[in-house]
C-alpha cells in the first residue's frame, strides 16, 4: 500500500506525497548518517529530491551535526519550489537548492559550489537518481565527482536491483504508465563498479536494511530489490622521488 498524504508548495500548489512504499525511506536514512558519521558537514543530494519522506537528508545530517549544510539539486525547478517550501533547515544549519542535472556534472557541481566549500570533503548522495540514466551517463557522473571532490568526501548510491522481484513488479507499472524511462536496474556488481576508485565502507553493496540497520528485535530482511553503498574519495598516492645517481 502506498500512504496518502499531500502538501501545499510556496505558490500554493497542492502536490501529492503519496507515490512511496514504506520501508524504502531507509535510503536517506542511512546515506544522510554514513558521511555525517565521518564528520562532513556538506552534502549534495544529486539529481533528484523526493517530496518528502519520513527520514529528511538535512534532518538526519543535522541531528549530527546542527550546522551541517545540505544541497538539494533536480533539474524540475516545480519540485524545487516545493522544496523550498516543505525542506526546512534548523536554525543552525543550512538547505539550499539548485537546479541542475545528473548527464551535466560540470553544471551540477558549480551550482552546488555556490553553497559549498568544495575545497573542503563533501557527501554526494545518489537516492535512486542513477536508475534513470544508461551506464555511460551513470559512469561519467559519478567518475567526475570522484576526480573533482575533495579528498576524503564519500559518494552514496541507492539504486535499485533486479534481484528478487520484491516491488518492481509495481514500480515497472509505474514507470510504464506515468514515468516512462524511470527504470534502469544494475545488478549489485555494476552499483559496487559505480564505487571502483574509492575506498569502500564496510559492510559494502548491500541490501538497504542491511547497511548498518538501528537496533531492532527483529531480523532485517535481505529479500529487497533496494541496495546501498558508500565509497571514500582517498587522497592521491605521493609518487616515490627517483634518486639521483651521484657523478
Amino acid at each position: 500500500m502506498r500512504r496518502r498524504s499531500a502538501s501545499t508548495c510556496g505558490d500554493g500548489t497542492r502536490v501529492s506525497t503519496s507515490w512511496r512504499r514504506p520501508g524504502w525511506t531507509c535510503g536517506p536514512a542511512w546515506s544522510a548518517r554514513s558521511p555525517a558519521d565521518y564528520g562532513l558537514g556538506q552534502l549534495l543530494v544529486a539529481g533528484r529530491v523526493d517530496l518528502p519522506l519520513r527520514d529528511e537528508v538535512h534532518v538526519i545530517a543535522q541531528q549530527i551535526n546542527p550546522q551541517a549544510r545540505v544541497v538539494y539539486a533536480d533539474p524540475d525547478k516545480f519540485v524545487l519550489t516545493c522544496a523550498r517550501a516543505l525542506l526546512v533547515s534548523g536554525p543552525q544549519g543550512v538547505c539550499d537548492y539548485v537546479p541542475a542535472a545528473l548527464n551535466e556534472p560540470r553544471a551540477l557541481l558549480a551550482a552546488a559550489g555556490q553553497f559549498l566549500d568544495l575545497d573542503r570533503p563533501v557527501g554526494v548522495l545518489f537516492l535512486n537518481s542513477l536508475d534513470g540514466h544508461p551506464d555511460d551517463v551513470a559512469t561519467e557522473v559519478v567518475g567526475y565527482l570522484r576526480a573533482s571532490l575533495a579528498p576524503g568526501s564519500m559518494i552514496a548510491i541507492c539504486h535499485l536491483t533486479d534481484l528478487s522481484g520484491h516491488g518492481l513488479t509495481s514500480l515497472d507499472a509505474l514507470s510504464e504508465r506515468w514515468f516512462p524511462g524511470l527504470l534502469d536496474v544494475r545488478s549489485p556488481e555494476a552499483i559496487q563498479a559505480l564505487l571502483d576508485g574509492t575506498e569502500l565502507v564496510r559492510p559494502g553493496v548491500v541490501p538497504a536494511p542491511l547497511w548498518r540497520p538501528d537496533p531492532s528485535p527483529l531480523p532485517a530482511s535481505p529479500f529487497m530489490d533496494l541496495w546501498c553503498g558508500v565509497g571514500r574519495i582517498r587522497s592521491p598516492q605521493p609518487q616515490p622521488q627517483r634518486r639521483q645517481r651521484c657523478r
